[in-house]
C-alpha cells in the first residue's frame, strides 16, 4: 500500500507539473491549463467466486460493489433527475439497487467491515468471534450456513457468494512487525524506501536525503 500511494503521488505529481507548463506556454489562457499528460485508470480484478472465497474475495468483491453502487448513482438515479427537472419523458429501466448491499459491508458502527475492525482490537478476538457478531446482523442480503461457524454469505449485485473467514483477522491487520521497520529504516541506504516507512510520529534519523525516487536497497 505504501508503494501503491507513493506511485498515485508521482503521478499527480507529473500531471500538475505538465498543467503549470501548458498554462505557461499558452499565456494562461483558458485552455492553457488543460495538459495532455492525463492518466484514466479503472483497474479492477473483477466479480470473484470460488470454491473457497477468503478476504481478498471479500474485498474485490466489496470493489466491485462500490463501483456499481456509483455507476447506480450517476448514471442512471441523476439522468432520471435530470430528465424529469426538463420534463422529458423516458422509460424507467429496471436495475439492481445494491445500496442495502454497500451499507451491509461499510455500515457503520454495525457493518462487516466495521465488526472486522472491532474484533482485531480486543484481546482475544477471533475469526469465530467475528462471524459470531457478522451472524447477528439483520440484512437481506446476509444469510448464515448452519453447519458452518467460520462463514457466512452475502448476496451481491452479481450473486451469492459464502465466505470462509479463516483468516480474515491476521489479513485485516497486515501490520509488519516494528523491529522490521525499524531494520529497514536503519539498514537501508535507500532514500526511497526511507520515506516508505518514514513515520510522522518517528521522525526520521537517519540522514538520507528525501529525493522521492527509488534507489538501491
Amino acid at each position: 500500500s505504501r508503494l501503491f500511494a507513493w506511485l498515485v503521488e508521482q503521478i499527480n505529481a507529473s500531471i500538475a507539473r505538465g498543467r503549470a507548463d501548458a498554462a505557461a506556454a499558452a499565456g494562461g489562457g483558458v485552455e492553457g491549463g488543460r495538459s495532455e499528460l492525463q492518466i484514466n485508470i479503472l483497474d479492477i480484478f473483477g466479480f470473484e467466486y470460488f470454491e473457497v472465497n477468503s478476504f481478498e474475495q471479500f474485498c474485490i468483491n466489496y470493489a466491485n460493489e462500490r463501483l456499481q453502487s456509483q455507476f447506480n448513482e450517476v448514471v442512471v438515479r441523476l439522468e432520471l433527475e435530470e430528465y424529469r427537472r426538463e420534463s422529458i419523458g423516458c422509460s424507467v429501466a429496471a436495475f439492481e439497487d445494491n445500496a442495502g448491499c454497500v451499507e451491509l459491508i461499510e455500515g457503520r458502527p454495525e457493518g462487516i467491515l466495521s465488526l472486522l475492525d472491532e474484533e482485531c482490537r480486543i484481546p482475544r478476538g477471533s475469526d469465530v468471534g467475528f462471524v459470531a457478531k457478522v451472524r447477528e446482523l439483520q440484512s437481506r442480503y446476509l444469510s448464515c450456513p448452519r453447519l458452518a461457524r467460520s462463514s457466512f454469505c452475502i448476496r451481491h449485485y452479481a450473486g451469492e457468494v459464502t465466505y470462509t473467514a479463516s483468516g480474515f483477522l491476521d489479513k485485516n491487520k497486515d501490520v509488519l512487525r516494528p523491529d522490521v521497520i525499524d531494520l529497514i529504516k536503519r539498514c537501508s541506504t535507500s532514500p526511497f524506501l526511507h520515506r516508505l516507512f518514514h513515520s510522522d510520529a518517528e521522525p526520521d534519523d537517519c540522514g538520507a536525503v528525501d529525493t522521492g525516487e527509488p534507489g538501491p536497497a
